[in-house]
Order: C-alpha cells, then structure tokens, then sequence
C-alpha cells in the first residue's frame, strides 16, 4: 500500500474488513511497509530480522560440516594412497631379498 512509513507519520484510516499492520524499519528492502489484511484471514508475521542470527548460525555449522567431510576426505585418500606405497615398497623389499 504504502512505504517507509514509521508510527510517527503513518496515519490509519478506518478500512472496514481489514486490520492494518506497519512492518518495522529494516534495512532498505520492504521496510515501513503498511500492509492490510482481511479480518476473515489470519496473519502472523515472522520478521527475518529476529531470525537472522539463528539462521545464519545453521548456514555455519553447515558449511563446518562440508569443509570437515572434505577434509576428512582428503585426508582418508591421501592415508590410503601413501600407505598403499608403503606396502607396495615393503613387499618389493621382500621379494629382492628372496
């Protein structure tokens, strides 16, 4: 309906049907924004603001769990390929001394 608006300017008109809610100040996106819902529907808003640092939490522990796993890749390959030398080596050994 409208943007940037905060409590101080919004003016709320009677609009029969409808509750109107003001989204709060956030950054540059759809903030101030006065949003009108019918009376018959219901609205639960969930501000990404609130949830930003729980999110973003779990975008971390992730992210850790993929560089580890890889790591852990890398490091399981490069254990079995020099180990699989090693015996290859030592079973060489064994047969010049045969």
């Amino acid at each position: 309906m409208e943007a940037n608006l905060t409590l101080d300017t919004v003016k709320f008109y009677p609009f029969p049907g409808y509750k109107l809610y003001l989204l709060p100040k956030y950054r540059k996106v759809a903030s101030g924004i006065l949003v009108g819902i019918k009376d018959t529907l219901t609205a639960d808003f969930e501000f990404f603001k609130e949830k930003l640092d729980e999110i973003k939490a779990k975008r971390d522990r992730l992210r850790r769990k993929a560089e580890l796993s890889k790591r852990q890749k890398v490091i399981w390959y490069s254990e079995r390929k020099t180990s699989g030398l090693f015996k290859k080596t030592v079973l060489e050994a064994i047969r010049k001394m045969l």
